[in-house]
């Protein structure tokens, strides 16, 4: 069974309206799931940042798993490589299951790499891999990483590496693995000291620069008079929070040791030790809880910001789809209506060229019935004027009748040919094959 044309077409406006609704919809559902990704990676990066203590990065954690599972819900690729690699950031710092750090940090590498006008995200990553390896006492994969990246690049124009401020991170990666030679050949060849500065979004890269250096010129050169132990004494001095200090005091104490510089070793020692109980203290774990439960607040407060703007965005669409599919169904009535008086007319017009149809039909045969009766007519005349013709004993009244005959004759030819074709006249048919016998019995009677 077919369906009218109007139905059709109402179904057809119904799901462009739904499908063009849906996109639409879609849309709005993708803007508000990529802000909801990066508010969340956004805050959980400034608990992250805050390095208060660990629970600082359990709770970070927790915010970049929530980016995740939307960023996937997405289907983008630059949203997933960010939230994994945001996980990957707070593994790392929790330090409590390594290869789960390597794994997504190698995870957001690839993904990176294969996005455009990533590739810089994708080379930072990589070193982060090689860190990772670094942190599980696996050199041999760490060097091979660092490999890597010196070999890509290395090509490349110092324009370029100019701006990949990680170059002075794998050095110190490089040196962390006890590869030296590695690490100067990075910092010679890869990267010079006025393009290295700190950046609060990722790393203290300058900072770090100074414990490549003074590494390299101790632990390397024996160089024990280094201008780059007072330069690490000074990023000391100017450390704003308890963890960097912690680092900074226990790196110093290990080259002053290496140095032999007893004086300088144990003050950095006791100072390393007292900054370690100062971050374990219950003073600073009651500051870093009250930080992290204002994180909280703020995290649960977004998200019901984010769910009262999605009710309210459902709810818009939906008073626009009711009010299109009344437009369409308002629409589909008119179309319905117009229909029907257009076949009503449709019919009306059908019977009309029906009936001249008919009529036309019993006029063509009483047409042709009443040419045949002139024809038969025609040739009854001439047979009766042909019969006077031979029974007539007079010549004039034989060339009369005869006369009489041919005309009657002539007129017959010409209604066959009308009858034949209603157009026109065979003017050239007619004087070739009638008007010589007529001349002739012209020419014979004046004879």
């Amino acid at each position: 069974m077919r369906l009218p044309h109007h139905i059709i077409l109402y179904f057809v406006c119904i799901a462009a309206a739904c499908t063009s609704t849906s996109k639409k919809t879609a849309r709005a559902q993708y803007k508000e799931d990529s802000l909801a990704v990066h508010n969340y990676i956004d805050l959980g990066d400034s608990i992250y940042s805050a390095k208060a203590n660990f629970s600082s990065f359990t709770y970070s954690l927790e915010l970049y798993d929530s980016a995740w599972q939307i960023a996937s819900r997405t289907k983008d690729t630059t949203l997933i490589a960010a939230s994994i690699f945001a996980k990957g950031r707070a593994f790392d710092a929790l330090n409590n299951n390594p290869q789960k750090t390597i794994d997504y940090y190698t995870e957001a590498a690839q993904l990176y790499a294969h996005i455009p006008l990533k590739q810089y995200a994708a080379l930072y990553i990589k070193q982060l891999v090689a860190h990772s390896y670094d942190k599980v006492k696996d050199s041999v994969n760490c060097v091979r990483v660092l490999h890597e990246l010196y070999a890509e690049i290395n090509p490349k124009h110092d324009s370029l590496k100019k701006k990949y401020r990680f170059i002075s991170e794998m050095a110190l990666i490089s040196t962390e693995v006890k590869n030296y030679d590695l690490a100067d050949s990075i910092l010679k060849n890869l990267t010079k000291r006025e393009w290295i500065e700190n950046n609060v979004s990722e790393y203290d890269y300058l900072n770090h620069y100074y414990i490549t250096q003074a590494r390299i010129h101790v632990l390397m050169r024996q160089n024990m008079n280094t201008p780059y132990l007072d330069s690490l004494e000074n990023v000391l001095a100017n450390c704003e929070n308890l963890s960097d200090s912690i680092f900074y005091a226990s790196q110093l104490h290990i080259l002053y040791e290496h140095a032999k510089n007893n004086r300088k070793k144990y003050y950095f020692l006791h100072l390393n030790n007292a900054l370690e109980n100062k971050f374990k203290s219950p003073d600073k774990l009651r500051e870093a809880q009250e930080i992290i439960v204002n994180m909280e607040v703020a995290g649960v407060e977004m998200q019901r910001d984010l769910e009262k703007k999605h009710a309210l965005r459902n709810q818009q669409y939906n008073y626009l789809l009711l009010a299109l599919l009344a437009i369409i169904s308002a629409l589909g009535l008119f179309l319905h209506k117009r229909n029907r008086e257009i076949k009503k007319k449709k019919n009306e017009v059908l019977l009309t060229n029906q009936e001249l149809q008919k009529k036309n039909v019993q006029n063509e045969i009483l047409n042709k019935e009443i040419q045949h009766r002139v024809k038969n007519n025609l040739q009854m005349i001439m047979s009766l004027v042909y019969m006077q013709e031979r029974q007539s004993e007079n010549p004039q009244v034989k060339e009369n009748m005869q006369t009489i005959r041919l005309r009657i004759e002539s007129i017959a030819k010409l209604h066959e040919q009308l009858m034949g074709n209603n157009e026109m006249v065979d003017l050239k048919y007619m004087l070739h094959n009638w008007c010589p016998a007529y001349l002739n019995y012209w020419a014979m009677i004046k004879k």
